[in-house]
């Protein structure tokens, strides 16, 4: 025969376990109201971080040795650092991928040798106006 207190703890937890069942398929019920109200109600706007303006960013095209102007219209902010990142952001939209394997290493071995043959050259600095 089972201890009269094992059956009342028994039923205590089976009671327990019942009402969590009840209250989570309310929950689930309300929740469920609620996704329906809100494809109804109208979408919010995103919150707007910086002024809207428009960039004309230069994208280059190691395919035909073009560069071609793309203006896109984006949120600047007015720090320089920041800004600069956005600029990035919204060029890297436009890097072409993925790349031609051969096109990569010929790029890569043109680059070399640049650089190699830049070594013994004396830097040219551009002339420059004294500033008044």
């Amino acid at each position: 025969m089972i201890p009269r207190h094992q059956t009342v703890l028994f039923v205590i937890l089976l009671l327990t376990a019942v009402t969590m069942g009840g209250v989570l398929w309310n929950q689930l019920r309300r929740a469920h109201e609620r996704l329906l109200l809100g494809e109804v109600a109208a979408p919010t706007q995103a919150p707007q971080v910086a002024p809207v303006e428009q960039a004309t960013l230069m994208v280059a095209s190691d395919a035909d040795n073009s560069v071609a102007p793309r203006i896109l219209t984006l949120p600047l902010p007015q720090n320089p650092e920041a800004r600069a990142r956005a600029v990035a952001g919204g060029v890297s939209a436009y890097l072409r991928k993925p790349v031609d394997d051969q096109l990569l290493l010929d790029a890569i071995a043109v680059a070399i040798s640049k650089k190699e043959s830049a070594k013994n050259q004396p830097v040219k600095w551009p002339a420059t106006e004294p500033e008044n």
